[in-house]
This record gives structure tokens, sequence and C-alpha cells, in this order.
């Protein structure tokens, strides 16, 4: 169950957003609603953090209306989340414990943040949808654009293994991997540079400034992207800090990607990293590898793809998590992992 949390200026939202404070008072939920939030002066700030799947419509809604951003957060909804993420890994729980970790003080000891590239780190994945979408449609293959954001993650392989298995009942070939690739990418290419994805050098500097490793675990093997991570984001990324497509043979949503990356950080247990991730296929290959996961939404699947997916918290940006970074290392961190 994914954790969402809203601070709204009531101010700036006018009667509209007041109606939706008083809509969503604590007296005025069912027990079974499961609130666990609380309102912050209802003057001027308001703050809900509901279990997702309850309220999502609620949020799609408020969105509407209002310019929402969700950077606040307190140390009991956030360990309430915490102890989400150990119930859904009762082994890892096992294991943590046995190896000292009070798991009661809702704190993880973390060293390493493991970030997803495209729609993560560069806004490039409204240029693999179209290019995915316009070659499939000349080579007559069945994918569509929105199609293309839901696999995002996946090896090329696995991702065209995929539409052949659908359309025609049969598994690919190499040869056909490799020729649609190619064709793939040249589409790609034609596109102009994606851009830093807004908010993601913000992140990757207050990672540093919080003493964790930085990470890149993608399914690509686009060479015009991964090329320009060492140049777009000096002094983040070595080579041995990039784990892609071609590093494992099961790609997203199978956990090897990101197992990898805990090994090229350092051969970390699970419990000492995070995950940044954007693609539903992407936060169950985190889940499924066991660590915890930050979901940011940044394209334009409905936020209940990634909470299905099992993220432990989510974001609309990669501009709202650097936002709330601090409060989320201040109460999610433990303190004998943090600098001194």
């Amino acid at each position: 169950m994914v954790t969402v949390v809203q601070l709204v200026r009531a101010s700036d939202c006018g009667s509209e957003c007041r109606g939706f404070e008083s809509h969503q008072s604590p007296s005025h939920l069912p027990a079974s609603f499961g609130l666990w939030g609380f309102f912050v002066d209802d003057s001027a700030f308001f703050a809900f953090g509901f279990p997702f799947s309850i309220l999502f419509s609620t949020f799609v809604e408020a969105k509407r209306r209002c310019a929402l951003s969700l950077i606040f957060y307190s140390p009991t909804p956030m360990n309430s989340t915490l102890q989400q993420y150990w119930s859904a890994h009762p082994d890892l729980a096992r294991q943590a414990s046995a190896e000292g970790l009070d798991l009661s003080n809702g704190r993880l000891p973390l060293r390493a943040v493991l970030f997803d590239m495209d729609g993560v780190l560069f806004d490039s994945m409204p240029a693999h949808a179209k290019s995915w979408a316009k070659v499939c449609h000349d080579l007559g293959l069945q994918l569509t654009e929105i199609e293309a954001f839901m696999h995002e993650g996946r090896t090329a392989f696995s991702t065209i293994n995929w539409i052949t298995q659908r359309q025609f009942g049969r598994g690919t070939t190499e040869e056909e991997v490799n020729r649609i690739y190619a064709l793939k990418c040249e589409e790609f290419n034609h596109y102009p540079e994606a851009p830093k994805m807004p908010g993601a050098v913000e992140v990757l500097q207050q990672v540093a400034q919080t003493g964790l490793d930085r990470l890149v675990v993608t399914g690509s093997g686009q060479a015009s992207l991964l090329d320009r991570l060492t140049t777009n984001y000096p002094g983040c990324f070595g080579r041995d800090k990039i784990v892609s497509s071609k590093d494992t043979l099961r790609g997203k949503p199978h956990p090897d990607p990101y197992l990898l990356g805990l090994q090229r950080a350092g051969a970390l247990q699970p419990w000492q990293a995070l995950v940044v991730e954007n693609a539903p296929l992407g936060v169950q290959a985190a889940v499924s590898a066991g660590i915890f996961t930050i979901a940011v939404n940044t394209g334009p699947l409905p936020e209940s793809a990634l909470a299905e997916a099992g993220a432990n918290l989510l974001f609309p940006s990669m501009t709202a998590l650097a936002e709330a970074w601090p409060k989320i290392i201040a109460q999610l961190m433990a303190p004998a992992s943090q600098p001194r």
C-alpha cells in the first residue's frame, strides 16, 4: 500500500479546496477508511495522508482543481509506511532483525539510492513511446504509445517478445529483436535530445550531500542516452555504477537489475538502499528485489498504476521529490548511517 501525502495552501486554492478540506476531515471519514494523516491549521495549510487505493479518486479530483505539491511529511505516516514495507517483505524483516537491525525505530541504515534513467533522469519517455509505436505500426505490429509507457523498463527482447506473443502467439528471435530495435533506436535519434528531467539535479545533489552512493539501474540499451549520463550528470555515475539492459539476462519487472545494482553499490542488503522509479514494471522490479521504492509519476499513466505496482511513496514529479527529500531522509534514514 502506497502512502500519498498532500500539502495544499488553502489560500491559494479558494473555496473549492477548502471544500475538500472539510469533506476529508477526520470527523467525516469512517474508521474503515484507515485515515492516519492529519490536518495543519485549516486557515493556511492542510495535509492528508491516506492509503492510496482508498482515496485515489479524491486526489485525482483535487489535482484537477488545484496545483498541489507533495512536500509535507510527518513521523506518523512515514513510520507507518516503513511498517508496511517490512510487512510486505517478512523474510527480509527476519533477516534484518537477526543481523541486529531494530525494526521498531522507523529507520533504515541507508547507503545508496538507485535511479531509473528514462522518465527519472531524462525526460525521454515521450520520444521512446512514439518511436516504439511508429516502428511497430510500420512493421504491422501492435503497440500503442500508452502501452509503451506501461511496459517501460523491459529489455528490447522482452518488449518485442511480449508483442509477438500477444499478436501471433509465438516468441521472438534474436534476429527479429536486433532488426526491430535498430529501427527503434534510429527513430528515437531523430527526436530532439531529451532534456534532463526537472528536479533530477537537485535530487542527485541532495543524495550526495546525505552521503549516499548514487547508481543508475535502467532497462534501456539506448547508447545515445547512456553516453549522456556522464556528460549531463558529471561526477554522479561512474561506469561501474550503471546497470543497463546489457548487464542482465532478465530485465524489469524481474528483480535482477536491482539486485545487480545492490551488488555494484557494495554488496548491500535491500534495506540499505532506496529506489527512484517512474514505471510500473520498474516499481515491480524494485519491490521484488526488496528495496524501499519511491515512485515519481512523470508520464501520462494514472497514479494507480504505480501504486498498484507496490510503490511505497508516490510523487508527481522529480521536483516534488527534491522538495521533500530533506524530510524523507530525516524521517527514514537511521542516524547512525547519516554522515557526521
